[in-house]
């Protein structure tokens, strides 16, 4: 699918423009697209819930994020956006760029129009996903917000809503199906098993021939690969398992420059499966089907080569 476009009356018929998605979220029992809109003359957030037959962008809403100084944000200088929340509030994170360096921001909204940057939390320099841990002591209860990120193992940033502090899990999900690339938390789902945490890095592989009874490598296959950990429903840093394999590999020549948006639960009084949903540069969007067996069962499983996207 692409994301759809209408032309605004006060539009410039020079004027240019396209929409590169940028994350999905779920919220309320509905799914949602944050993607960015760019023009030759700037660019912006905006935000589309998914439509009955699942497509987005036929209504969208400008979105604005207040940075911790309370002037708008630089939208140009940020990247991996991720984004979800429960019924009361949403949370988002994305990386920011400076001159001093990269840093992982931490805005909340209750509209999902207007954001407000409550962190930035200087230790992560890579994508991260928020989970809400309920804590609760003699007198009353508090929601203690997790940040799972990684480069090459998953780490746990843990908040007391003045700062951050990064807790190594004594069992860390390491990158195991090959060695030395570093990934990205792509999404994360709370489930009857506990929460599952999806991850995601591109792999650069050799295309071998047998030739005179001999393997000669005649070219090379560039894959992202989807991996996966379950963490324990009450302690946010205690690993159950992880896939021994990646789940879904993506061929990324046949479909481009790509990115993950992240992974959405779909449900029938329970969860039945995930689409894990892929952006183009381009506007295009697809998604890949994983069975909620995988999680259920612990099984390991043998990669699925994506074929196409479904629309």
């Amino acid at each position: 699918m692409v994301l759809a476009r209408k032309k605004t009356k006060k539009e410039s018929p020079k004027t240019v423009s396209y929409k590169q998605p940028l994350a999905v979220g779920y919220h309320k029992k509905k799914s949602f697209l944050l993607y960015r809109n760019l023009t030759n003359k700037g660019q912006s957030l905006c935000i589309t819930p998914a439509s009955k037959d699942g497509s987005f962008g036929t209504k969208s809403s400008a979105v604005s994020i207040v940075d911790e100084k309370k002037k708008k944000e630089d939208i140009v200088r940020c990247k991996d956006f991720r984004f979800g929340g429960d019924d009361k509030k949403l949370v988002m994170t994305y990386v920011r760029e400076t001159e001093s360096g990269l840093s992982l921001v931490y805005a909340t909204t209750t509209d999902k129009k207007k954001w407000k940057v409550e962190h930035v939390i200087s230790k992560i320099k890579t994508a991260g996903i928020v989970r809400q841990i309920i804590s609760k002591n003699k007198t009353k209860k508090k929601t203690v917000p997790h940040i799972y990120f990684g480069d090459h193992v998953v780490r746990v940033a843990k908040s007391d809503n003045k700062k951050w502090d990064v807790v190594e899990p004594p069992r860390v999900p390491y990158w195991h199906f090959f060695e030395g690339v570093p990934f990205n938390v792509v999404g994360g789902v709370l489930t009857d098993e506990g929460y599952v945490l999806f991850y995601a890095a591109e792999h650069v592989v050799d295309i071998m021939k047998d030739v005179n009874l001999s393997d000669q490598k005649i070219g090379e296959e560039r894959l992202l690969k989807i991996g996966l950990a379950l963490f324990s429903e009450n302690d946010p840093t205690r690993l159950l398992w992880q896939t021994e394999l990646p789940i879904v590999e993506v061929p990324l020549e046949t479909y481009g420059n790509i990115s993950v948006l992240g992974v959405l639960p779909v449900v029938d009084k329970k969860i039945t499966h995930y689409q894990l949903y892929i952006g183009s540069q381009e506007g295009e969007i697809g998604y890949v089907e994983i069975p909620h067996d995988i999680i259920t069962h612990h099984k390991q499983v043998q990669p699925v080569q994506l074929k196409k996207w479904k629309d």
